[in-house]
């Protein structure tokens, strides 16, 4: 477990929070994610503990997949998101590229555009979080095996402390999620509950 003083040195980060994804009629969520977002209650545990980060002063930054219409920002040559390419999907502005309302950024707050499926790569979120002293993260999003999976390897690499709250995230099937939260996520994480993680920093 991530302990210390609440606020000082930690962030919050909420991954690919959108609304493409995270609804049940979404252009991605309806393959499952939505489902499971809602069956799992993600986007209440996600608005729970981010309510509990800005009430103790923690650094709140989100990412999300938005892209112009040349998609010439899209760096990842990975086939997943060129499907997404070729489908004219998460373009900035659009309804299903915007951050769902239950988790949404207030003013302040870092929203980063990615590049490909990790949060780091190729944008401004690594180097935000180590201006500002952080050298914890906690980790909430969809889907487990990629985005939050991508970001815990990378920041651990960095060396970055990593929580992983697993009620706040999920992925397109149960299995799925489970194999990543019990199999490969401990390797870089600590993997724990939103109530669990936050009772403990207080």
């Amino acid at each position: 477990m991530l302990t210390g003083a609440a606020g000082s040195g930690y962030a919050l980060l909420l991954l690919d929070l959108q609304d493409a994804i995270c609804r049940e009629d979404g252009d991605v969520g309806q393959a499952g994610y939505g489902q499971q977002v809602s069956a799992l209650h993600v986007l209440d545990r996600a608005a729970w503990s981010l309510n509990e980060a800005r009430r103790r002063g923690m650094f709140i930054a989100y990412s999300r997949l938005a892209f112009d219409k040349e998609y010439s920002t899209l760096t990842s040559a990975s086939p997943r998101l060129g499907a997404l390419r070729d489908a004219g999907l998460f373009q900035a502005g659009s309804p299903g590229a915007a951050i769902c309302a239950e988790v949404a950024p207030r003013a302040g707050e870092l929203v980063v555009d990615k590049t490909g499926i990790d949060p780091f790569s190729g944008s401004p979120l690594l180097p935000a979080l180590l201006s500002r002293g952080i050298t914890s993260i906690v980790l909430t999003g969809v889907a487990t095996e990629h985005v939050v999976e991508s970001a815990a390897r990378h920041a651990s690499d960095a060396g970055l402390r990593v929580a992983v709250l697993d009620d706040a995230c999920s992925s397109r099937t149960a299995e799925l999620r489970e194999h990543a939260l019990r199999e490969t996520l401990p390797f870089y994480a600590v993997v724990t509950s939103s109530r669990q993680f936050f009772g403990a920093i207080d």
